[in-house]
C-alpha cells in the first residue's frame, strides 16, 4: 500500500470515529455525568435511556410485568404505565401520546424508554445539547424535592408496597428534615398488616403520597 492509500485510509478511519463518537449521548443528571450500563440511544431524534438508568437517575421506583410487556413507575404523587412497542402511555391514569415508543435493545435484551417524557412527566427538567450530544436532567424541578412537607403527625398517608404493586394506608409519626440525596424529609409511620399495627422506619419522600378517595 502507498503512502497516499495508508492516508487516504487513515482519513477514512478518523471520520467513521468521529461520527461513531458524535452519537454517543451523554447524560448529565443535576450537572453530574451519570454513567449507566449502556449508553443512550437515539431513535427519530429522540433519547432513549435504558430503563434502570432512567429510574434510578429520577428515583422512582420501577416494575416490569413480562405478560404485557408493561412498565410501571411511581414517584410520590406521579405515577406512569408504558408499553413495549405502544406510543400510548398513561400518567395517573390520563393517556397521553409518545413520539417514540419503548423498544427492546436486540443487542442487549434490555428495555429502552423515551427520557424526555419520563423526566416531563414527573416534573423534571430535560434539556438536549445536540452540539455535544448532551442531555442534562435537572432534578430540582420535580415538586418534591423543593416542597416543604405537607404531612404532619397524626396524618394519614399511602405508602409504595413495590413487591405487591399497592399502597397501603399509613399514620404519620414523626416529620423530620434530612440531607440524604436530594431528600428533604423523611417520616416515620405505623402499618397495619396481617398481624396487626407495626411501626416502620423513616421513608423516602418518592414512596409516600397523600391518600387518593
Amino acid at each position: 500500500m502507498t503512502y497516499k492509500m495508508r492516508c487516504a485510509w487513515s482519513v477514512v478511519a478518523l471520520g467513521i470515529c468521529a461520527a461513531l463518537q458524535a452519537q454517543v449521548i451523554s447524560i448529565y443528571v443535576d450537572g453530574d455525568r451519570r454513567d449507566g450500563r449502556f449508553p443512550p440511544q437515539l431513535q427519530n431524534g429522540r433519547t432513549l435511556m435504558f430503563l434502570r438508568d432512567t429510574f434510578d437517575a429520577l428515583n422512582c421506583a420501577v416494575q416490569w410485568y413480562s405478560a404485557d410487556q408493561r412498565i410501571k413507575a411511581w414517584i410520590a404523587e406521579t405515577e406512569i404505565e408504558l408499553w413495549i412497542g405502544k406510543t400510548e402511555a398513561r400518567v395517573n391514569g390520563q393517556t397521553m401520546m409518545l413520539d417514540q415508543a419503548p423498544i427492546i435493545d436486540k443487542a442487549t435484551g434490555s428495555t429502552l424508554v423515551p427520557l424526555r417524557f419520563i423526566g416531563e412527566a414527573v416534573g423534571a427538567g430535560i434539556k438536549y445539547s445536540a452540539r455535544g450530544n448532551r442531555v442534562d436532567i435537572d432534578r430540582m424541578q420535580i415538586p418534591y424535592w423543593t416542597e416543604t412537607a405537607p404531612f404532619k403527625v397524626g396524618d394519614t398517608v399511602e405508602m409504595l408496597e413495590q413487591t405487591r404493586d399497592r399502597w397501603i394506608k399509613a399514620k404519620v409519626l414523626r416529620v423530620f428534615e434530612v440531607k440524604v440525596g436530594l431528600d428533604r424529609y423523611n417520616i416515620e409511620y405505623t402499618e397495619d398488616g396481617p398481624n396487626g399495627r407495626v411501626m416502620r422506619p423513616t421513608m423516602s419522600r418518592s414512596h409516600i403520597r397523600k391518600p387518593r378517595s
